[in-house]
């Protein structure tokens, strides 16, 4: 995917009018040391550049005389149009997709790139300062400041939901983009920049960064010569995958502005983006094929690939409308040319979408999932005491992630936490049959249900305060007006009846709200009875395990006959 030489010498032509016209202000050009230090915050600790031995721990524990030099630096970079050779070379590691892949084969490997710390300083002042001409649409969830995946596919799963309690079919379209960093064409990124009003300097100075990278491959300690990327968004840049974003909001764009599609109001949901991955929404065969030619033009016009083995789609029929269920699944829809595979379900960003629109598949599927992680934790680490083993359990056992997403009174939702009291009572080394609420005292945690509810709770809080005009009125339309028939509309009210809260404050979004309350819940979810059952038992824990509490201090001592005494208490704990 080589770029266009002559267009590009047109750009940097269009460039040089732009900066000499009679408008362009000084202030643009000049990085000063807070933009730097405010840059520097953002970086994460302990990555290095892979070639000049330097790691953002430099910069990062350094005083405010380096943040002046540095900026002086950036501001000459800016001024002059010049990148010294240290800024554009990187050294990318091959990490394995998968455990036991093929190393044969270099598809079973993804690249890691390891660039310069000065360029990732120098994105993130761009994003600093110039944030507001790097937005992309509402319809676009990835790369942004409290967005996440579960926002996007609660968007999906209201519209479907929408729809459906309307009594109308709905087709998805789950898109595959083969190598879609990688064929970002540089030409048309960079007017795309031009068009944004991102300053002409910056752009000049993303251009020779971007033209002159110079990329090596690092395998078993050894590393290859240096080679030219001339394609794809750089790898290892903090600004990259926002530029990515750049580039496919046009394809987001053209879609909303196709005319068909689904709608929630005024609302265009037709189309949903998590940087490549791609979902169309149509509620007839014929909307969905025009919004799949659309995604044909713009891939022949930006030189996207989509692949059509890859690509899925969904088909959702109404309770009332079963009778087309043998017609609809015969629909055929093409991608570039291919026929795309239709599917019963489809795990979009880590959450399982089926054709019947509950949650069972993915609960079930993270159910099993948590299951065996708790099997490898007692596994591996059972010979451990007690407190190594509770905190490894609450580490890699209980993210839980998509559970925002699950509707509370779902029947599963039990069966997930009894999972976990089983798994927790195996780590505590407890019998079976001992009582369920001496188990939160004892893991310093929530039990289960309280935990996924405060999940699902704190996630509406946040859609319903979200920058994002298109989540916050999706999840305003399903709490205030879809209400039990909408699922986040459904969790919502549940825990406005089930921890006694007033549905008006819970509608203003009010986070700390929801925090303040799940920590003073929490206190009294036991009584003091129970606490001090709890204690008891406790303290006959830390003496199975071998530990005495003096003082404040854990004491270890060996004693192999004090198993009878955690027996003997089985009935009552």
């Amino acid at each position: 995917m080589p770029y266009d030489t002559v267009e590009m010498q047109n750009i940097r032509n269009d460039i040089d009018v732009l900066l000499s016209a009679p408008g362009v202000l000084s202030c643009d050009f000049l990085i000063n040391s807070s933009d730097v230090s405010a840059a520097i915050k953002r970086l994460n600790a302990h990555k290095n550049d892979g070639s000049l031995g330097l790691s953002t721990d430099h910069f990062i524990s350094a005083g405010d005389d380096l943040f002046v030099h540095v900026a002086f630096l950036l501001t000459c970079v800016t001024v002059h149009g010049f990148a010294p050779p240290e800024f554009v070379v990187s050294t990318v590691i091959p990490i394995p997709k998968k455990l036991n892949v093929n190393s044969s084969s270099s598809d079973n490997f993804r690249g890691i790139a390891l660039s310069s710390i000065f360029c990732k300083i120098f994105d993130n002042i761009i994003l600093d300062k110039f944030g507001n001409k790097l937005n992309t649409s509402d319809l676009q969830f990835g790369f942004k400041r409290n967005s996440s995946t579960n926002m996007c596919s609660m968007v999906l799963k209201e519209t479907l939901s929408y729809y459906n309690r309307n009594n109308t079919t709905t087709f998805c379209s789950f898109l595959d983009a083969t190598k879609a960093f990688d064929r970002v064409n540089y030409c048309k990124l960079f007017r795309l920049l031009i068009k944004r009003g991102l300053p002409a300097c910056f752009v000049r100075i993303l251009i020779k960064l971007y033209t002159c990278h110079s990329v090596r491959v690092s395998w078993a300690g050894f590393a290859s010569d240096y080679f030219t990327a001339i394609n794809g968004v750089k790898q290892g840049g903090v600004l990259s995958p926002v530029l990515f974003c750049i580039y496919i909001d046009n394809l987001l764009i053209r879609l909303s502005n196709c005319g068909v599609g689904c709608f929630i109001g005024n609302y265009f949901v037709g189309a949903l983006a998590y940087a490549d991955d791609i979902v169309l929404v149509a509620p007839t065969p014929g909307a969905m094929r025009k919004l799949l030619s659309v995604c044909d033009d713009f891939a022949s016009e930006f030189d996207i690939l989509f692949n059509a083995s890859k690509s899925k789609f969904l088909v959702i029929v109404p309770y009332k409308k079963h009778y087309l269920c043998d017609i609809l699944f015969k629909c055929k829809f093409f991608i570039g040319g291919n026929p795309v595979e239709f599917v019963e379900s489809f795990t979009h960003l880590g959450h399982i979408i089926n054709s019947k629109l509950d949650d069972s598949d993915d609960i079930i599927n993270r159910r099993n999932s948590f299951i065996g992680q708790s099997n490898n934790i007692l596994c591996y680490f059972n010979k451990l005491d007690m407190f190594v083993k509770i905190k490894l359990f609450k580490s890699y056992c209980t993210s839980l992630y998509g559970c925002e997403l699950w509707a509370l009174n779902d029947n599963l939702v039990e069966d997930f936490c009894i999972a976990w009291r089983k798994a927790l009572r195996r780590v505590l080394g407890l019998p079976y049959n001992s009582y369920n609420y001496l188990l939160p005292v004892l893991s310093n945690s929530l039990p289960a249900f309280i935990e996924i509810s405060k999940r699902s709770a704190h996630f509406v809080s946040s859609c319903l305060v979200s920058n994002s005009n298109l989540v916050r009125f999706v999840t305003w339309h399903g709490v205030a007006i879809a209400r039990y028939k909408s699922s986040i509309g459904s969790n919502a009210l549940f825990c406005c009846k089930y921890f006694n809260w007033r549905s008006d404050e819970f509608l203003l979004g009010n986070i700390d709200l929801c925090n303040d309350f799940f920590v003073e819940f929490s206190d009294k979810l036991l009584s003091f009875e129970d606490f001090n059952n709890a204690c008891s038992l406790f303290e006959v824990l830390c003496i199975r395990e071998g530990f005495l509490f003096i003082e404040d201090e854990r004491v270890r001592f060996e004693n192999k006959d004090l198993d009878i005494i955690i027996k003997s208490l089985s009935c009552n704990y």
